[in-house]
Formats: C-alpha cells, structure tokens, sequence
C-alpha cells in the first residue's frame, strides 16, 4: 500500500505541476511487492498464477485451466483509489507468451461488480511497448462485455490496476513486465 501511496502523491504533484504522468515500476523500483495473484477458483476454476519479482521486472506465469468452469488467471494491484481522467493513454512494457492479456480497471472493491478491460496486443516473445488509449477501455462483468466505453467518471474513480490472462484457452504462460505508465 505505501509503494501506492506514493505513487499517488507523485501523480497528483506532476498533474499539478501539468505535467501529468504515473508509473508503476516493476523494475529499478521494485514496486510490485504489494500485487498479487487472482485466479479463477474465486469461481471453482483451476488455473494457476505465481507472481516472481525479479531484478528489473515483474513475472507471471502459470497455466490456464478450462476445468471446473476455469479459464482465467490475473495479478492485481492492492485496492487504493485513484484518479485517472487527467490521463490519455496507458503504456506498458513487457514481453508475453503462451496467452493474450488484456489490462483492467476496477472501480468497485467487490470481485462480481462491473470493470473495464482493454487488450493488449503482443508479440510473442518480444519486449515492446504498448500503448493503449483509455477510451479503448469497455465495461464488463463475469466475462462479458455491454459494450459500455470507460468514462472520465469512471477513470476518476479506479480502485485496482490489472492484467488478466483474456484468450480462456488452456495451457501454460509467461508475462514479464517493466512498468506500467499512464500519460
């Protein structure tokens, strides 16, 4: 939570500043500790994630399981409101295999409540950037989208950061990821 907090009051600073921009930082600052691993037993399902901080990044690896209704795993951020309709895009560095994943905003602390998700296009097996703008975010819940687009009201109000496995196709994965950035 404190690693959060201080994002939060760098956030606010270099908005006030105008220069807005927040980061997440699974490498040189070592800002994942606090993240943990959702998977799909919260439903009865069996795929398993782990969460590994390494010495410049974040690694989450498992495997997706379609068994007992199963097919998704994720690593969350800790719960910890934050503000961001000041921002355009979110830019994450990371290198992927195995699986699609698709980042995610909660803006309720309960697990069943609506979210928003967006893809994030990989290449397997190559560090890149992505780059995704906010208005590509779309509501859902349990899985399924209304097709409702992410408002400033709702980017005013996220609770948890993440990313989920999104393809419900089983098998093993690996995600290593850099930092995640909103500009």
């Amino acid at each position: 939570m404190k690693s959060m907090k201080i994002i939060w009051v760098l956030a606010t600073m270099t908005a006030l500043l105008g220069t807005p921009n927040l980061m997440v930082d699974f490498g040189e600052k070592q800002e994942g500790s606090q993240w943990k691993v959702i998977n799909d037993g919260v439903m009865g399902g069996l795929s398993k994630g782990k969460l590994l901080i390494k010495q410049e990044t974040m690694l989450f690896q498992g495997n997706v399981s379609l068994d007992n209704y199963g097919g998704f795993t994720s690593m969350k951020s800790p719960f910890e409101k934050m503000d961001l309709s000041d921002f355009e895009k979110v830019k994450i560095r990371m290198t992927a295999s195995g699986q699609t994943f698709s980042m995610t905003f909660e803006t309720d602390e309960t697990w069943f409540a609506p979210y928003f998700k967006a893809p994030l296009a990989t290449i397997s097996n190559e560090w890149q950037v992505i780059e995704v703008s906010l208005d590509q975010f779309k509501q859902y819940q349990l899985g399924q989208s209304d097709g409702r687009a992410i408002n400033k009201g709702d980017l005013a109000n996220v609770f948890r950061l993440g990313i989920i496995t999104s393809q419900k196709k089983a098998g093993t994965f690996e995600l290593e990821v850099d930092y995640i950035r909103f500009e």
